[in-house]
């Protein structure tokens, strides 16, 4: 944390002094800010990400949709090895979040690219 940004001083947004006010909010990471500019530029933050997530998220249910294929439902593809030169199928579960349309499996921890699964 850079204590430089902790210490009291002048708002970078609004000119407000905040040296001698309250001592509990002066360790406190603002960037610079006075804890009300923070808090707005925060709120403004949150708001814009949400909207920003739910667009990412009707994107995803799209993208299943234009395979026909609903949140949740049980989707496959073949996986091929090239140590043992043969494939394997695997299953995971169509989802959509943040990031878009996603893939959870077992076969592989994380969010998988949702490209080349077909409804099992």
């Amino acid at each position: 944390m850079d204590k430089s940004k902790t210490v009291p001083g002048i708002c970078l947004k609004c000119g407000h002094d905040t040296r001698g006010e309250r001592p509990g909010y002066q360790e406190r990471d603002t960037g610079g800010f006075c804890n009300k500019c923070h808090n707005e530029n925060y709120f403004e933050y949150k708001a814009a990400r949400k909207v920003q997530i739910s667009a990412k998220r009707d994107e995803g249910v799209k993208f299943w949709q234009d395979k026909g294929i609903k949140i949740g439902d049980r989707v496959t593809r073949f996986v091929v090895s090239f140590m043992f030169m043969a494939s394997q199928q695997v299953y995971g579960i169509a989802k959509a979040g943040s990031c878009g349309a996603y893939v959870t499996s077992n076969f592989q921890s994380g969010k998988l690219s949702p490209n080349n699964w077909v409804k099992a």
